[in-house]
Parts: C-alpha cells; structure tokens; sequence
C-alpha cells in the first residue's frame, strides 16, 4: 500500500506542476551497457549507432545505484539502450537486486535467449521482464528488427516461458510487447492469432504499442502528433536513468546524453533528483516550453493522447507500476 500512496503522490505533484518534489524517484533505469547486437530501424543503433559512447557499468557502481534505490524503494529497470544480456555480469545484477529487496525488470529483443541463460536469470530472481517482440509476423518483424529472425526468437521466447514454468513458476513477470507499425501492415497477423503462438499461462500481459521518435531519432512517417493538446511529460516526476559510465539524465531516451544532470560516481542520486537542472527542466516541460529543450522538442510523447489528463503513455506506466508493484509483493 505505500506504493500506491507514493504513486498518488506522484499523480498529485504532476498535477500541480511541483518543481521540487518531497518524495525519491519510484524508478530507475539502470544501463547495464549500451551495447546491441541489433540494427533496428526505429532505434538510434539502426542509423547512429557509430555515434554512441559505448561501454559496460562497472559493478561496484551499480550496487551503490541498487543500495540507492533499496533506500527510497524504488525498482530498477535494467535497461536503456541497449542489449542488457549482453553484459557479462547481468545475472550478478539481477540477483544484487533481490538481495537488496528491489524489483528488477528486464527489457530484451530475446534474440540471446537459450535455455541456459534463461535459467540463470530466472533463478537469479527477475521479477519482471518484457519481450520486445516488434512485428506480429515474420515479413514486418525482419523488416524491422534487422539482424535477427522471426522464427528463432519466438522460439526463444516459448522455451523461456517453458523454463518459467518449471523453475519458478509465477516470477517473472512476463510481458510480450509488439510494436505495431503502419508499413505491411496488410501482412500483419491479428493479435489474437499473435498471442496464441505462446504459453498464455506464462504471459501475464500481451502490449501492443505504435511506434515512438525516440526523442527526435525516429523520423519514419508513422510517428506523428496524435493530439492538438500539449501534454507535459510525467517521466520527470517519477524516474530517474543512469547510463553505463555513471551520466545522470532525466529520460531513459537521452540515449546520446544530450542532458546530463550529474554522475552517480560524484553525487547521490536524491542529491540530483531535486537539483536546479531536474528543477528547471520540470518547470520547462509543465509550462510547455518543451522548444527550448534540444532532447525534448522533437519528442512525440508530448503529444499523446490523454486519459485523465494525463499522457496514456504515463498512465499506462502507473498502472503497470502498480501491478509491478504488487506481483513483487508475492513470493
């Protein structure tokens, strides 16, 4: 239940257009590496991956990170921008996390996956991962998703759900997330026909989800402004993202750290998250000045439909944080 009032108090503080927030961030995206072993179009590895600053977080730092959030319980996405499983101590991360009582979730392209690796993440106690599965059939998915292959990673996906099942059995939490775009889209299978190509009793959830700018990356035609109305990003009232060598940023996007806040190797992450950078940026975005900031102005999110008035992007991300939230609770 104190999740649920911290969410609140989130709702409440974003609301209000707060600049100075009196609660810690409720999650964190950590960068394990930047590294991919794929060219997607839609990510900024397809076209300008020779223009990232590449590298693996050293240990010692991520577990001063978890031991952070273990203090203002927040969880940890392992994830920014790149293939998490290709670092080679992931599964010491994940198992770090739950010695220290936080949520860990995974995002993964699942093209690393075999059996072996599956089980070793899985014992090390994940508690939430998400596939990104972008193309419902084997024509837009290779279109798309350039260097792997439909049929290896959907069997990759199925013996990961099989290795769920007999190893722990309701932990992960699992998440199959498909990005549906406009182009072959007279090829796209339905989603019920998508869903039944994997164990339903392994999914807790099925996602589908239309393309993003990537902060200004992403230019193809089916990212476009969804709203007349302007919505202010809520990511800055709830999250925080580090990537590998220590840079702060206020969005898990800045891939290319075009707004850096502090390094976690100088400062405490609760010093930064209220620091005068996080302040203005907030007060920034809630007044709609969103042309002023290089990283935010191309970004599509801020034109999103709204639910509440609220993002339907954030909102879905508070939901989901809430059954995060309490399918960690469960043993």
């Amino acid at each position: 239940m104190n999740n649920i009032f911290r969410l609140a108090q989130v709702f409440w503080a974003y609301k209000q257009g707060r600049e100075k927030l009196p609660y810690k961030p409720l999650r964190l995206w950590i960068e394990p590496t930047n590294h991919c072993n794929l060219r997607c179009q839609m990510c900024p590895h397809g076209e300008k991956d020779a223009e990232l600053d590449k590298g693996f977080m050293e240990i010692d730092l991520f577990k001063r990170l978890v031991q952070e959030a273990s203090g203002f319980g927040a969880d940890v996405n392992l994830f920014m921008g790149g293939e998490s499983l290709l670092h080679p101590r992931i599964n010491e991360m994940i198992a770090y996390c739950k010695s220290q009582g936080v949520p860990s979730r995974l995002y993964t392209n699942a093209t690393l996956l075999n059996d072996e690796k599956s089980e070793e993440i899985i014992k090390a106690g994940l508690d939430h991962i998400t596939f990104s599965f972008d193309g419902t059939d084997k024509t837009s998915y290779e279109a798309y998703r350039k260097g792997a292959g439909f049929d290896k990673t959907l069997e990759n996906v199925r013996r990961f759900l099989d290795k769920k099942k007999t190893v722990r059995g309701r932990k992960p939490y699992v998440v199959i997330q498909s990005m549906e775009f406009q182009e072959h889209s007279d090829q796209r299978i339905s989603k019920a026909e998508f869903k039944k190509m994997f164990d339903r009793k392994m999914v807790n959830r099925f996602t589908f989800i239309e393309p993003h700018s990537f902060a200004g990356v992403y230019k193809a035609d089916p990212v476009k402004k969804q709203a007349r109305r302007y919505s202010p990003c809520a990511f800055l009232w709830y999250s925080m993202s580090i990537s590998w060598d220590g840079t702060v940023v206020p969005c898990c996007i800045d891939l290319f750290k075009k707004y850096p806040v502090g390094n976690a190797g100088d400062h405490e992450l609760k010093e930064l998250w209220n620091s005068k950078a996080m302040i203005n940026l907030r007060s920034e975005i809630y007044h709609g000045r969103h042309k002023e900031i290089a990283l935010c102005s191309p970004c599509d999110v801020l034109w999103k439909s709204r639910i509440f008035g609220i993002p339907a992007r954030s909102l879905y991300n508070f939901v989901e944080m809430i059954a995060s939230f309490l399918s960690s609770s469960r043993k």
